[in-house]
């Protein structure tokens, strides 16, 4: 249920910025800024910047292995909202009502997709008590990328 709660919350906040233009994405290869001042969307025809965010789980000893883990959670939230941009989701919801009272509902979603080519351009990690959190910013460059995952929604949505 935790997973369920984190997952859904990405997917908010990724559509909060989402819908933003491209304003900041030049800086991207000169590393500047921070991962939360520059935007995500498509970059012309050929270019897609997505932000992918991650904690390490608890019981880490090193910060190092703290650090390492927190950026490779956020680096697979990247690649699964590229996945979800250019690929779609398949939802599943249930409930469960006893005495005509919501007991409980859960909700699921299910991406497959391959991908590559995206790289990390930006990170930045930050301690936060006995845990590391870190924000990256992902760069997949394919010629006709926009146009690829346009067509791949509108064949979802037939």
């Amino acid at each position: 249920m935790k997973k369920l709660a984190y997952t859904a919350l990405f997917a908010v906040a990724f559509l909060a910025t989402y819908c933003g233009g491209t304003k900041g994405l030049q800086d991207i290869s000169q590393g500047e800024g921070s991962v939360d001042s520059l935007e995500e969307g498509f970059v012309g025809e050929d270019k897609l910047i997505v932000k992918g965010d991650g904690i390490s789980p608890a019981g880490l000893k090193s910060s190092l292995q703290k650090e390492a883990a927190a950026k490779e959670a956020a680096r697979i939230d990247g690649q699964r909202k590229v996945i979800e941009i250019c690929r779609g989701a398949n939802i599943q919801a249930a409930a469960t009502v006893d005495n005509f009272a919501l007991a409980g509902s859960a909700v699921g979603k299910d991406l497959a997709g391959r991908m590559k080519g995206a790289k990390v351009k930006k990170a930045n990690c930050k301690p936060e008590g006995d845990i590391v959190g870190c924000k990256v910013l992902m760069e997949i460059q394919k010629k006709g990328i926009k146009k690829d995952c346009e067509l791949a929604m509108a064949e979802l949505s037939k």
